[in-house]
């Protein structure tokens, strides 16, 4: 045959060694796949890939965007609990990410999606708790004030003032202290008042 004259295919016979075709790829050569592939959020692709180079903690993070995606998918289309246990799925997946990650903004990045997740759950308190861990101490206070615990909120003011803008500390202590004050609890807003004002 002319490919065979040409040396452009090499036949084989029964007797004869069939050269391998295929040959297994090496792990590190999956991960650059996977991050292309996570970059254009193609998170099923990307999480198969990252379990080929045998990176655990990027096929969690896929994950996490993935169940995301879903449960924003059910938005207008599920029933309410069907759509607050999807987000609420979602910010727990995001939450494991960020406490597998290291320090850094990707550690903050995925607490900030795992808040955002829980506000969409409907459950304050665990957002709240995820802001902090987010470093967005403004958000956080205003959730712990949101879900009536304004111990939190002033805990939050008085740690991270520097963090919390004037006009927000002055708006969540002015309903801490009215909190307060209708229940007659003077004396947990009076120290406060005395912390604020020498501030």
């Amino acid at each position: 045959m002319i490919w065979t004259a040409l040396n452009q295919v090499e036949n084989c016979t029964p007797e004869t060694d069939i050269p391998r075709l295929a040959v297994s790829s090496d792990p590190a050569e999956w991960e650059p796949f996977g991050h292309n592939l996570f970059k254009h959020k193609k998170y099923p692709q990307a999480m198969y890939c990252f379990t080929r180079a045998q990176l655990p903690r990027m096929v969690a993070i896929c994950e996490a965007f993935r169940l995301r995606e879903l449960a924003r998918a059910k938005v207008g289309v599920a029933a309410r609990r069907d759509q607050q246990d999807a987000f609420l799925t979602a910010a727990n997946a995001f939450m494991a990410s960020g406490n597998d990650a290291p320090r850094g903004k990707d550690k903050l990045h995925y607490y900030r999606n795992a808040a955002d997740c829980y506000v969409r759950a409907e459950d304050d308190r665990k957002a709240a708790d995820a802001y902090v861990d987010a470093q967005e101490y403004d958000l956080a206070a205003r959730r712990f004030r949101k879900v009536g615990l304004f111990d939190k909120t002033l805990e939050v003011i008085h740690r991270h003032s520097k963090n919390i803008s004037s006009e927000s500390s002055e708006e969540l202590y002015t309903v801490c202290r009215l909190f307060y004050c209708s229940k007659r609890d003077v004396k947990r807003w009076m120290p406060c008042d005395c912390i604020c004002r020498s501030n």
